[in-house]
């Protein structure tokens, strides 16, 4: 099968499937994820998907650790674990 195709086939279906499983009946927010979806580029771009993850980075620089740098700032919900356990 072309990959394009594929890629449409499971684009389609992933659609429908959210649709179906996570569309709400609360008046206000009915219909929301079905527009939001159907929007061309909200879901997926291209012939990949892209999927945001909800981590922030924390504010301090990779030298958090006093014996070692890290190669990425720390995330806000790791930092926020550290402070607890060495606060």
């Amino acid at each position: 099968m072309l990959p394009s195709i594929l890629a449409h086939e499971i684009n389609t279906g992933l659609k429908h499937f959210l649709k179906t499983g996570f569309e709400t009946s609360t008046p206000y927010f009915q219909g929301m994820f079905t527009r939001f979806a159907d929007e061309p580029g909200n879901l997926s771009k291209g012939p990949y998907l892209s999927l945001q993850l909800p981590f922030l980075y924390g504010t301090t620089d990779r030298d958090f650790f006093a014996n070692f740098t890290t190669e990425h700032p720390l995330l806000w919900f790791i930092r926020r674990i550290y402070d607890k356990l060495c606060g």
